[in-house]
């Protein structure tokens, strides 16, 4: 759940519930995933709004067990927002390395 911040401090108004399978959110639900075990609210740079990043350290990555990934919702006017949503892990362009079991990527972020 993601409550927007207001003058008098955050308000459930406009608060939105995102999860893995939902319309429009990159990746597949599976049990275990642990979809926001970690989180990091940031600028990064898809727009002027803050966006967030979502860890996902227990999600298996093409046939390996809990290699891990984070997903990354950016933000607009209204809130966050599936459009343009990535889903990153071992082996995703510009990222190092190939997704092995037990990599537990997103399992911290900053």
């Amino acid at each position: 759940m993601v409550f927007r911040g207001s003058p008098t401090g955050p308000t459930s108004t406009g608060r939105q519930y995102w999860y893995q399978s939902g319309a429009g959110v990159a990746g597949d639900s599976e049990t275990g995933d642990r979809f926001g075990y970690t989180l990091s609210a940031w600028n990064f740079g898809n727009g002027a709004h803050p966006d967030l990043a979502i860890g996902v350290p227990f999600e298996d990555v093409s046939g390996r067990a809990e290699a891990g990934a984070v997903n990354v919702l950016y933000g607009s006017a209204l809130g966050l927002t599936t459009a343009g949503n990535q889903l990153w892990h071992q082996g995703s362009p510009d990222i190092g390395g190939d997704p092995e079991a037990w990599d537990r990527f997103g399992l911290s972020l900053y």
